[in-house]
């Protein structure tokens, strides 16, 4: 992972959510954009530090999603 979150106060959790991406390529599980785009202002809604969106090197389709929920 290139970044770091940088922890000041040693009594804060930070959370590092991929549902977005590892959550997705489990066989079965299918979302929208649209639904991809609401969980993920849920999760920033709730306080998530880092939500990983997707994968972009899987194609540019998912690449244009993945802009889009960002």
């Amino acid at each position: 992972m290139s970044e770091t979150i940088e922890t000041r106060d040693p009594n804060k959790v930070n959370i590092y959510d991929t549902t977005g991406r590892d959550g997705l390529q489990t066989v079965g599980v299918s979302m929208s954009l649209e639904d991809r785009v609401k969980m993920s202002r849920q999760l920033e809604s709730i306080g998530v530090d880092i939500i990983e969106a997707g994968f972009p090197a899987s194609g540019e389709a998912t690449t244009n999603h993945e802009l889009e929920v960002v």
